[in-house]
């Protein structure tokens, strides 16, 4: 993807490469955002009800995919993406 390591990538002789630790970030995140929003979903949505817990992931996982949008850097992107998977599991587990 081009584009991907144009945008992300750090400079070297053979044109914006992604190493292998900031691969390994970008995916990894899946994990950690998973692993949190499925310990907080069932406790958030016993406290404050079912149909409002989804409409509030839903707004929040609106922000994350704007924060992926918007990023020119790997921090930014990792953020939106935590913040989406956050809020995944608390869809998944409604």
């Amino acid at each position: 993807m081009p584009s991907f390591k144009q945008t992300f990538g750090s400079p070297s002789a053979d044109g914006p490469v992604i190493s292998a630790a900031q691969s390994g970030q970008i995916v990894s995140i899946l994990s950690a955002g998973t692993f949190f929003g499925a310990l907080g979903a069932a406790p958030f949505a016993d406290q404050i009800g079912r149909r409002l817990s989804l409409i509030l992931a839903v707004g929040v996982f609106t922000c994350g995919v704007i924060l992926q949008v918007i990023s020119s850097t790997i921090p930014l992107l990792l953020a939106g993406r935590y913040v989406i998977l956050m809020t995944w599991m608390v869809v998944s587990t409604n």
